[in-house]
């Protein structure tokens, strides 16, 4: 949202208008990475999200266009990351993505139709979830930084756990993983309070496969060393477009 685009839809309307569905991704869109105030100058978290999506777009025959739109782009209602962030805070201090995906779907910027990678400094959760990593729907990526600088101080570590969850959302939107693909796909039954959150995740040494803690996402890229970030089924899965 430069100065330009704002200049555009400065006057579109603040309700969702007719027309095409705003949850599902249009091939082509642009990305629009934002971030909250915190992140406002860390160049090597922002960095790292860039180069996830340019690591990803090796695998995919879809174009990914990455713009930077800051965290904050216009005054008042729809400006910055934190008056989105605002309306959908829990009593305990985190945001619920669900709400906060519905509410980038709905958004007067999504009449140029694009997706929305999200950084943020706050703990997020989805559903009766306790924490997660990032949650991706229709065209809304969101990742939170929160529990990676609680995990650690070491930058490089850092970013490469950006880079991580990025891909993993943004490879979510781009159709990874089906559970049709029951060859590679992680199926496991696991106990109530987890949720399910395993289903729709890769089994194999691979970004796409499912952490539970930042120690098991920090051993996880450990073993990664070496070996692409997507397992050749998902190589497959992301090529077919």
């Amino acid at each position: 949202m430069n100065a330009n685009h704002v200049q555009m839809v400065g006057s579109l309307r603040r309700t969702r208008p007719e027309g095409p569905r705003r949850d599902v991704v249009v091939p082509g869109s642009p990305i629009y990475i934002t971030w909250d105030q915190v992140i406002d100058g860390r160049h090597d978290i922002l960095g790292a999200a860039a180069q996830a999506v340019n690591d990803l777009q090796a695998y995919s025959p879809q174009t990914l266009t990455v713009e930077f739109h800051g965290s904050s782009w216009t005054q008042g209602d729809w400006g910055s990351t934190s008056w989105y962030t605002q309306q959908c805070k829990r009593p305990n201090g985190q945001i619920d993505t669900r709400l906060l995906g519905d509410m980038y779907h709905n958004e007067p910027w999504q009449d140029t139709p694009h997706i929305d990678l999200v950084l943020l400094s706050e703990d997020i959760t989805f559903g009766t979830n306790n924490f997660v990593f990032g949650a991706a729907q229709g065209r809304v990526s969101i990742q939170s930084l929160y529990r990676f600088l609680q995990y650690t101080k070491d930058q490089q570590l850092i970013d490469r756990m950006v880079h991580w969850v990025v891909a993993h959302e943004l490879g979510h939107l781009l159709g990874l993983v089906s559970e049709n693909e029951t060859n590679h796909v992680d199926l496991r039954q696991f106990p109530e309070n987890l949720h399910g959150l395993y289903h729709g995740h890769c089994q194999n040494l691979c970004y796409m496969a499912q952490v539970m803690s930042p120690m098991e996402l920090h051993q996880r890229l450990e073993d990664l060393i070496g070996h692409p970030m997507l397992c050749p089924d998902c190589q497959r899965i992301l090529a077919r477009g």
